[in-house]
């Protein structure tokens, strides 16, 4: 999850803002691939000597944590892209 973050914001930085709506389809999709191998992922146990624990509340936060961007990125595609025209006073 950490990489997809870092590839997605080196993209966005790169990526011309005509084409950047489809950074917000490409995390949604990467993000439910991501849930989806984890929905058959169910295994419980602990390792380190019991340092790490995985149990039924940690794999609902881990769902959790899959499911909360999803949502944030789907809500983006309804938005349109800030212009520097639309808030001419923000941008110096």
């Amino acid at each position: 999850m950490i990489a997809l973050g870092l590839v997605l914001m080196l993209a966005d930085f790169w990526m011309p803002a005509e084409r950047k709506r489809f950074l917000g389809y490409a995390a949604a999709a990467a993000l439910a691939l991501l849930l989806v191998t984890n929905l058959g992922n169910c295994a419980t146990g602990t390792a380190f000597n019991g340092m790490f624990v995985q149990d039924g509340l940690a794999v609902f936060f881990k769902r959790f944590f899959l499911v909360a961007p999803f949502s944030s990125s789907s809500c983006r595609w309804s938005f349109p892209t800030v212009s520097h025209r639309a808030f001419p006073s923000i941008i110096q």
